[in-house]
């Protein structure tokens, strides 16, 4: 072993001073020789005889050096340095090749190493945290709402129970107003239990995190933590920071600590406080409000935790019945699963993509190589003649592709930082993870990777089809030969394979975008345009929910921003259409009461009389909300044509009472009026039924103000938050943005979809083409001879022009083929990313079909006409 090893080092040290070894090699086997000379002379030799012999006992001198240079270097390493010389050379003659075949790996290497980034970044990378790889989130499943947060009470009970599980914490994302400096600001973070930072593993950087003391009624719970962001914009990285007073929701809150950089989980919070129990939501076993996580213990598995959650459910439901729903069960799957969920198909089928996009690239090139291999016949017979073995052959052509592949891996490192950039312009509120996105050196390793692989792919059949030349015909002196069976059985099958691949690209980007343009037409439900929405937290202290006070303040803020020049109306609503919001079960008064599990759910808005007229929802049936409808008065709802279809679809359903059950003591309302059916959770989701309570009667915190102009909406922001400022100074206002942008943030992932897969197939597409032009064209060259003698013989040119393009068609429509069959399988995959369409469409396959079919013609025409233009005497003179 010791003795491999030093010989091993000699090599390697022998490897690096090889010139000065050749030097002094050369210097001692000429004196040597010199030494050879001088004796044959003394036994009388002639000067010319005297060399010779000491030539032809030395056996050579070249002969000698490359004997001791295999002994003492590395002549592997030696001989793949020679090959990427002799590589560099030859792509360097030739330009034009080079650009064409680097391009186009290039483009497909740069696509791949693009969305490798992102799966990286966003599915394989662990969570930033000490204890991403035993982060589990907890879930209740119910029959009618699989994957829902816990109550305040379940997490309790899985807090005592739980023995395979550690640091079982909850957390609930919230809104806080700080105030003090020179605006009032809301601040996106979360209330969380004692132990949320200690199941992250997460540690301050200054200070500490919430005890179990704090989040504890009666205890302290006035204290915050800040993110490390927070502290350096708005305390300008005050070391002294901890014990100052913050003032958080109309009360002073002590800093106890600040967290490091780059913390901001749930969802880039920047203020944490503790969740104190309290209210009649923690005690209510209906309202899922929280979410709840967990460490696997030290030696158990998720499986094991889960069995213990089954048994924990089966309690719960023993201790309360009647009180949840039946069949409830608890599951847990990790974080990391849980926060890409809704991307994951996604980019799943981008991966797919781009490696179908890679292979077309790879296809491509190993025609270009093909037909270069076939030029370059002469070089490769002389090659072989002179000694050289087919492996040696193979090797050399092998280190070219390679070489060739490795600059178009370089150069989609280009490619890829710019598809980066533009998906870091994307808005990446619906897109988990995806501001996690950056350059990796394992990606940079992977690509390496790919481009060695692709470069063995791409360059093997070439190398296999140069070892194999026949040496008799590329020797002779103006000899004419066709291209073998197999090379044009080889490029052909190519040609097919990438028409194939571009096939499937075509048909799944098609779908997508047909998907698009069907959101795209869908009726909102509203009218967006000149639309002004802005987000109002009100401070739960200051204006406790369902206070008169809290009405009182929002009614004056409203009637401030109505009477503002340029301002149509102006209403008021809990949650937006689009973002999704509460929801609840019910129960109509007069029926029989359903089974638990079976209660029928409605979403649930809290809106104000002028809410409806602002947005354009029209009023169907029966009245709208009035100033009337308030806290002293019988309580009062609305509801959606969805409902009123569902429910009553033979009756009138104004005068029916509803119950709901979910916020707090059951609530009952009187049906007054049936309003026009709204998108809440997206246009590309089905309308759900809908309760609305008038504000004045079920007032919220958590409020968003709709304002309808005459103008561009954005210009009337400062007038806005001066009339609510007129009111109460210390209101925060946020996210401030029309409708439309709503509209266009809700469709961005599905908006980025499309671009991606569209570019992908638009590659795919450029490259089929070229692919099917050089087949084309080299076979247009190969034959000029056969085209002379047809013309020669009376062919007409409009025949010649047939014969081209049928031999082109008859590629082109088998790889459709192909690639449709293919496609009718695959795209089956894509079902729940589309919308409006089926993935069999037969319009966007047809459309598909066409599109393939004119760029081939297209790509087909230019060496067919150059074949019809023979001239039947050049072209048999040449030969």
């Amino acid at each position: 072993m010791i003795t491999r090893l030093r010989q091993l080092l000699h090599r390697l040290r022998s490897f690096f001073h090889r010139r000065r070894l050749d030097r002094e090699l050369d210097a001692e086997l000429r004196s040597h020789l010199e030494m050879a000379v001088e004796r044959n002379l003394r036994q009388g030799m002639s000067p010319e005889q005297a060399r010779r012999e000491a030539l032809l006992d030395f056996g050579g001198l070249e002969q000698t050096k490359e004997v001791y240079r295999e002994r003492r270097g590395l002549p592997f390493l030696e001989t793949l340095l020679q090959d990427l010389r002799f590589a560099f050379r030859i792509l360097r003659k030739s330009p034009g090749f080079t650009a064409v075949a680097v391009l186009t790996l290039a483009l497909g290497m740069g696509a791949t190493t693009t969305i490798i980034f992102v799966v990286n970044s966003v599915l394989l990378r662990p969570l930033p945290y000490t204890n991403s790889d035993r982060l589990l989130r907890v879930q209740e499943t119910h029959p009618a709402d699989p994957g829902a947060n816990l109550t305040y009470a379940t997490f309790l009970d899985l807090q005592r129970e739980a023995r395979t599980m550690e640091n079982v914490a909850a957390y609930r994302e919230w809104i806080f107003n700080v105030t003090g400096g020179s605006e009032p600001t809301q601040i996106a973070g979360a209330l969380v239990s004692a132990n949320f930072f200690a199941a992250l593993g997460s540690t301050p950087t200054l200070g500490r995190t919430i005890l179990a003391e704090d989040d504890q009624p009666g205890g302290d719970n006035h204290v915050v933590v800040l993110s490390y962001a927070l502290w350096q914009s708005r305390f300008g990285s005050d070391s002294n920071i901890l014990g100052q007073k913050l003032m958080v929701n109309a009360e002073p809150f002590t800093v106890i600590g600040v967290m490091p950089p780059g913390f901001d989980f749930p969802a880039q919070s920047e203020l944490w406080c503790p969740l104190v129990p309290g209210g009649e939501l923690h005690g209510n076993r209906r309202a899922h409000l929280l979410t709840v996580l967990a460490d696997i213990g030290h030696g158990q598995s998720t499986g094991a935790a889960n069995g213990e959650l089954t048994t924990v459910a089966k309690s719960i439901e023993a201790r309360n019945p009647g009180v949840d729903d039946p069949s409830l069960s608890l599951t847990a799957i990790t974080l990391q699963r849980s926060l890409t969920a809704p991307v994951r198909p996604a980019l799943v089928i981008l991966l797919m993509a781009v490696g179908l996009l890679l292979v077309i690239a790879c296809a491509n090139v190993a025609n270009l190589l093909l037909a270069r291999t076939a030029a370059r016949s002469k070089e490769i017979a002389l090659r072989l003649a002179l000694g050289a073995s087919r492996a040696r052959l193979i090797m050399l052509l092998l280190t070219e592709s390679i070489f060739m592949s490795l600059l178009g891996g370089a150069s989609g490192l280009l490619v890829a930082h710019t598809g980066l950039a533009f998906i870091r312009t994307q808005s990446t509120q619906n897109l988990p993870r995806f501001s996690e996105i950056h350059l990796d050196l394992r990606v940079f390793a992977f690509s390496f990777g790919v481009s060695i692989l692709s470069g063995l792919f791409f360059g093997l059949a070439p190398a296999l089809a140069g070892s194999k030349l026949n040496l008799n015909a590329p020797l002779k002196e103006g000899h004419w030969e066709t291209a073998g069976a197999k090379r044009r059985v080889s490029s052909n099958t190519l040609t097919v394979l990438q028409f194939g691949l571009a096939t499937i690209l075509l048909a799944a980007a098609g779908l997508l975008a047909g998907s698009l343009l069907r959101v795209l037409s869908v009726n909102p439900g509203f009218n967006p345009d000149h639309l002004l929405t802005l987000q109002v937290f009100l401070s739960p202290v200051k204006y406790p929910e369902r206070d008169s006070k809290s009405a009182i303040t929002l009614h004056e803020m409203l009637e401030n921003i109505r009477a503002l020049p340029g301002v149509r109306s102006a209403g008021l609503v809990n949650a937006l259409p689009i973002t999704g919001g509460p929801s609840t079960e019910f129960v109509i008064e007069g029926r029989p009461t359903p089974r638990l599990g079976e209660e029928p759910g409605a979403d649930i808005r809290v809106a104000d009389p002028q809410y409806f007229s602002t947005m354009g929802i029209p009023l169907v049936a029966g009245r709208v909300f009035t100033e009337h409808d308030n806290a002293a008065s019988a309580r009062v709802v609305l509801i959606n044509q969805t409902l009123a279809r569902t429910f009553w679809p033979n009756e009138n359903p104004l005068g029916q009472r509803i119950t709901m059950k979910d916020w707090g003591p059951p609530l009952t309302g009187e049906i007054v009026g049936v309003v026009g059916d709204v998108k809440t959770n997206g246009l590309d989701e089905q309308v759900s039924s809908m309760i609305y309570w008038s504000y004045y009667q079920f007032g919220l915190v958590f409020n968003s103000v709709v304002v309808r102009t005459q103008s561009d909406p954005l210009l009337m922001v400062s007038a806005v938050k001066s009339g609510i400022w007129s009111v109460d100074k210390n209101q925060p206002v946020s996210e401030i943005q029309t409708m439309d942008q709503v509209l266009s943030q809700s469709l961005a992932r599905r908006r980025l979809y499309v671009v991606l897969l569209g570019v992908f197939a638009g590659v795919a597409l450029l490259l089929a083409a070229a692919g099917i032009y050089g087949v084309v064209s080299y076979t247009v060259t190969q034959r000029t001879r056969e085209m002379g003698i047809r013309v020669a013989l009376g062919a007409e040119r409009v025949d010649i022009l047939r014969i081209i393009l049928l031999q082109a068609g008859k590629l082109a429509l088998a790889g459709e083929l192909v690639g449709i069959l293919v496609a009718l399988a695959v795209t089956r995959l894509m079902t729940s990313m589309l919308f409006g369409i089926t993935a069999v469409d037969p319009l966007t396959f047809a459309g598909m079909v066409v599109l393939l079919s004119t760029v081939a013609f297209a790509a087909c025409y230019i060496p067919a006409r150059r074949a019809m233009r023979v001239d039947p005497m050049v072209a048999l003179r040449y030969e």
